[in-house]
């Protein structure tokens, strides 16, 4: 079930001191959040495809978009640095 998928993760997520612990800018925090959940959400859609939650497609759909929100939150976090740097 899902809850013992959940219950053997150990896992109950992340806090905001494990972001602020990687010396995170202020300015970025919030697409560094965003980051490790998109991070964290294609991890459970790999589990949930591999224990047939959900079906290749679903999975492949999901980690799609999960892909580029990755790729554009980066993208944000790098323009985040970069007008820091430059102030």
């Amino acid at each position: 079930s899902t809850e013992s998928i959940h219950r053997e993760s150990g896992d109950d997520g992340f806090t905001l001191e494990d972001i602020l612990t990687e010396g995170s800018m202020e300015e970025d925090l919030v697409e560094k959040i965003a980051l490790k959940e998109a991070n964290e959400t294609d991890y459970w859609l790999e589990l949930l495809y591999k224990t047939n939650y959900i079906t290749e497609d679903v999975y492949k759909d999901y980690t799609s978009l999960c892909t580029n929100l990755r790729v554009t939150l980066i993208s944000s976090i790098k323009t985040a640095k970069q007008n820091a740097e430059n102030k």
